[in-house]
């Protein structure tokens, strides 16, 4: 396949830290093992890169960040969803963590298999709300009365449905 846009995989290019201000291949890789934790699609995935890199086969996983549209200066969404330039939300993004050992040239043909996807909604800064109350009025309180039963024989130490009875009736 070839990307219809070449400049959404751009970002992609380089390792993130050229990309994005303060993310890293460790960053990603510890994004990925946090979100496997709740996506289980990712949890396969996140299991081979370690153990590749446990046995020494790679060094590091090959993560590559694409963000789309890109904006200079905009954090990566998936680790920070406010733009501390803009001081607001950036909405409308499509985030794309990437393993691509042998490089991505953005204009050329890719291959490759999608592991997850989702969908995360912003919620407005402001929403309009009620609330609903049902409430009885004052003359709703506690019953105010105490049954208090003296046992009939003192000698006898335990209780019987049938002496309880008889105290109350």
């Amino acid at each position: 396949m070839t990307a219809p846009d070449a400049t959404v995989l751009a970002t992609a290019a380089t390792p993130p830290q050229h990309s994005f201000a303060g993310v890293d291949v460790a960053s990603c890789a510890a994004w990925l093992t946090s979100m496997g934790r709740l996506r289980p699609g990712l949890t396969p995935l996140d299991d081979v890169l370690a153990m590749a890199e446990i046995t020494g086969r790679a060094s590091a996983p090959a993560l590559r960040v694409a963000q789309a549209p890109f904006v200079a200066d905009d954090p990566w969404i998936a680790l920070q969803w406010t733009n501390p330039r803009l001081k607001a939300p950036a909405a409308g993004r499509l985030s794309l963590l990437l393993h691509a050992p042998a490089g991505v040239v953005a204009n050329r043909p890719l291959g490759g298999f999608l592991v997850d996807t989702w969908a995360d909604a912003v919620p407005p800064p402001k929403r309009d709300t009620s609330l609903a109350v049902h409430h009885n009025g004052p003359n709703s309180r506690a019953p105010q009365a105490v049954l208090l039963a003296v046992a009939p024989d003192p000698g006898v130490p335990l209780w019987t449905t049938d002496t309880t009875l008889a105290a109350t009736l």
